[in-house]
């Protein structure tokens, strides 16, 4: 055949195909037609890829039969593909039977379609399905409800668990009248109007179903009050038990009830309380539980100031500060933070955080101090006085100001500011200072100074006039503590090592001067007579890292904690 006579061939073929698609409209039409083609005549069948889709509740599980031109060709599953192989060319219809009654097919049924040669139609069933069932609900009401739920049978089929609250639907029941019941109802809970409903049930619908139990009190309860006044409360609260059993936290200005209590008489005890703290009477009283009520017990405890030492725990930004008890007793860790100072009324603490970072690409690992902050012992928040590279800190005998160094970039500077934050301003020394703290009188300081090649010990006004030293030599002398009498300073002195570093005694005149014990970091006791420090090894001798105890002479070496980071005591004043 010419080209000529192909394209005659090929126009005559289209006029065809719309003139069928005129005559049949909606059919599925799959043409292949020869025009003097090299690939030789059609065949006389094709194949019809068909798939199904199913959606809904109560799903039709048994599947649906094929049927083509209504005769049956096989089983389709409800969401799953088939292939009707070698179907004559020409027109059919495509159905589907076994539907269950609950469910509808949403396309036109039955399909149809054109088969001609060369092509694969394919026909696409969707199929919804909708519930038939009860959706049930059990409320409850009433003390002492059934903690373990509850039950449900539909027509005396096998119970389910039911939780109360919670809707739980039963499907795939047959139209009709069903019989719904609640069971596993405790005894002193019963089902208002009965544990057994009648629910007429409808083709495709979820007819809802609600039950309320209403339970009795056949327990009672008590609440354990606690009111605790004085100084150093108990920052953990307490412990309460009813006759032995379990434990409940109640904090020390508050409560907790102790529920579920058979009625009759019960003990009801206080534990965990503080050594510093007393209960009038006793830590034990009697309570009568009557069901459906609850009975008040109160403590009224009081709690006395205690002899505590501060001090910082770990290093860089995972220190903490803690406190420890001269006389023994742990140690209590109770906020974050480096080198604590106690104010006055040693009601509050002073510390400094530090922020580290690792910046490997410039500075590396770094770390750097972001502010002084105060802390009251009522544990509130802690309260931000400065926001820069400063620390450590020191208060000053009447509470009304703070002396710190802030780092510059010109180097280390004194500074003072008022309590609350306010004011700061630096006190100018004719040397380069560190770690200073006030006399007890308030009116001089005492500070670290050091000038190539000394590190000494010097005292000055609170304004920086009349600057002295107080030793004078190669050794590092610093860290200084005044004794609360006010004639005496202790200090840190020794060689470059850290570990070879003494504890050190030096009148204010800078005379007298005695070394008592291995260690750094000195802070006075309140009367005077003891003195708290790091303890340091010192090749051959000294003393296993921690903090320490020793009498003003030398006397009665006491280690106070465990922990080789422990460092920077501040004996509360």
């Amino acid at each position: 055949m010419q080209h000529g006579d192909r394209t005659r061939c090929a126009r005559a073929s289209t006029r065809w195909l719309r003139r069928l698609a005129s005559v049949v409209p909606g059919v599925l039409i799959a043409v292949h037609l020869s025009c003097g083609d090299a690939t030789g005549p059609p065949t006389d069948s094709a194949d019809i890829r068909i798939s199904l889709v199913t959606s809904g509740g109560d799903l039709d599980l048994d599947g649906y039969m094929v049927t083509l031109d209504g005769v049956e060709q096989g089983p389709i599953g409800i969401n799953d593909e088939m292939t009707l192989a070698d179907v004559a060319l020409g027109r059919h219809a495509i159905g589907l039977e076994g539907v269950a009654a609950n469910c509808e097919i949403l396309q036109t049924h039955p399909r149809i379609v054109m088969v001609v040669a060369g092509q694969e139609p394919s026909v696409r069933f969707n199929v919804t399905c909708r519930t038939t069932g009860v959706a049930v609900i059990v409320d409850q009401t009433g003390a002492d409800p059934d903690e373990d739920g509850f039950t449900v049978a539909v027509d005396g089929s096998p119970e389910q668990p039911i939780t109360p609250g919670v809707t739980h639907l039963v499907s795939r029941l047959e139209p009709g009248a069903h019989t719904v019941s609640i069971g596993g109802v405790a005894g002193n809970c019963a089902v208002d109007g009965g544990a057994a409903r009648t629910a007429m049930v409808t083709t495709s619908t979820v007819t809802p179903l609600e039950f309320t139990v209403t339970c009795q009190a056949v327990t009672g309860a008590i609440e354990v009050l606690v009111l605790t006044s004085g100084e150093d409360l108990d920052s953990d609260g307490y412990r309460a038990r009813v006759d032995g059993g379990a434990s409940h936290v109640v904090p020390v200005n508050g409560g907790v009830v102790i529920a579920k209590l058979a009625p009759g008489q019960r003990t009801v005890r206080l534990e965990q309380i503080a050594s510093n703290c007393l209960v009038p009477g006793a830590a034990e009283r009697q309570a009568v539980v009557a069901a459906g009520a609850t009975t008040r017990v109160t403590f009224h405890l009081t709690c006395a100031r205690t002899d505590a030492i501060a001090f910082t725990r770990g290093v860089d930004d995972k220190a903490q500060i803690g406190l420890a008890r001269p006389a023994g007793g742990g140690v209590d860790i109770v906020m974050a933070g480096h080198d604590p100072a106690w104010s006055p009324d040693g009601q509050r603490l002073l510390f400094r955080r530090v922020t580290c970072e690792d910046d490997s690409w410039y500075y590396g690992y770094y770390c750097l101090a972001t502010g002084i902050f105060v802390f009251p012992l009522d544990f509130l928040a802690p309260v931000q006085l400065t926001h820069f590279d400063d620390g450590p800190p020191d208060w000053s005998p009447d509470g009304t100001k703070i002396v710190f160094m802030r780092n510059t970039e010109t180097g280390p500077r004194m500074r003072v500011m008022n309590a609350d934050g306010s004011d700061v301003r630096e006190i100018l020394v004719p040397t380069r200072a560190s770690d200073p703290v006030w006399s007890p009188d308030g009116n001089r300081l005492a500070f670290g100074c050091y000038d190539e090649p000394n590190d000494d010990i010097c005292v000055a006004n609170t304004d920086g006039s009349d600057f002295r030293r107080l030793t004078d030599d190669y050794a590092f002398d610093g860290q200084p503590s005044w004794s609360p009498d006010g004639t005496q300073i202790a200090f840190t002195t020794g060689g470059s090592r850290v570990a070879h570093r003494r504890i050190a005694l030096i009148r204010v005149d800078g005379t007298d001067l005695r070394e008592i014990a291995n260690g750094t970091e000195p802070a006075w006791s309140p009367d005077g007579t003891r003195i708290a420090f790091r303890g340091h090894l010192t090749p051959g001798v000294g003393l296993v890292p921690s903090l320490y105890i020793i009498n003003a002479d030398g006397s009665g070496l006491v280690r106070l904690t465990n922990d080789a980071s422990d460092r920077a005591p501040a004996w509360r004043r």
